[in-house]
């Protein structure tokens, strides 16, 4: 639902019901920027107007960021799964050796995804309170980037198959004005933090993209092809007829 606000920084400066000029105490955000209107009735209309027509493209499936995000998670259960159908056929000290990676090692760097997936994923259950994540939010709170949480491969590779498909329906439960939503979060040094959360979720999989990236070269010097990795697999060829 659309927010109601006071904000001394609208967009706008005239009513777009009435082009009346605006008034501070009748200020809505939309697409998380404040839209000013000329008295609270046209704010509300403007609201109601918003939530029927979001709720009508959440009925379709979503709009253009949701389904963007929907594509991504389908990549990355896609993709992590061949990783670690790789890292299978690897004796332990193969995985562990330390390659001279940010985060070392294979299973180092694939740990590290893991500390931040969880991270964030409690970080969104913890303000918003999405359901998709009640899981999540009861698994101890990563305390270090380069936090080793599985040693065991195969215990591993089960955390991360559940971690994928959690964000399969963590995005599933997501609606398109979610994303205009601001995210706020402390770090460990105690800074503040207020990012626009649909911005956070892209960072959620580019950092993901990132340090696969880096596992598929630690995984060719240890003499393994993790074979084509783009997203342009997945999408299927567009009809022209």
């Amino acid at each position: 639902m659309t927010a109601i606000m006071a904000s001394p920084d609208p967009i706008n400066t005239h009513c777009p019901w009435s082009d009346e000029p605006a008034s501070p105490d009748a200020v809505a955000v939309y697409r998380g920027l404040p839209v000013a209107f000329c008295n609270p009735g046209c704010r509300d209309k403007f609201n109601k107007a918003v939530t029927l027509f979001d709720e009508c493209i959440d009925a379709t499936g979503g709009g253009s960021m949701k389904i963007s995000f929907t594509k991504l998670a389908e990549y990355n259960c896609w993709m992590n799964d061949r990783l670690l159908a790789c890292i299978a056929s690897l004796p332990d000290e193969a995985l562990w050796q330390d390659r001279g990676a940010f985060f070392k090692s294979i299973l180092g760097t694939l740990n590290h995804l893991l500390v931040w997936d969880i991270t964030w994923l409690q970080r969104f259950e913890k303000q918003f309170g999405f359901s998709t994540l009640k899981d999540v939010i009861a698994l101890p709170a990563p305390t270090a980037h380069d936090q080793i949480l599985h040693q065991n491969r195969l215990e591993f590779a089960s955390s991360r198959q559940v971690m994928d498909q959690t964000i399969v329906r963590f995005i599933t439960e997501t609606r398109e004005r979610d994303y205009a939503q601001t995210l706020t979060y402390t770090i460990s040094s105690g800074d503040v933090f207020h990012k626009n959360f649909g911005g956070v979720l892209q960072h959620l999989f580019n950092h993901q993209t990132h340090h696969r990236g880096q596992v598929t070269t630690l995984l060719s010097q240890a003499g393994i092809d993790p074979g084509p990795t783009d997203l342009l697999v997945l999408l299927p060829e567009e009809n022209l007829v």
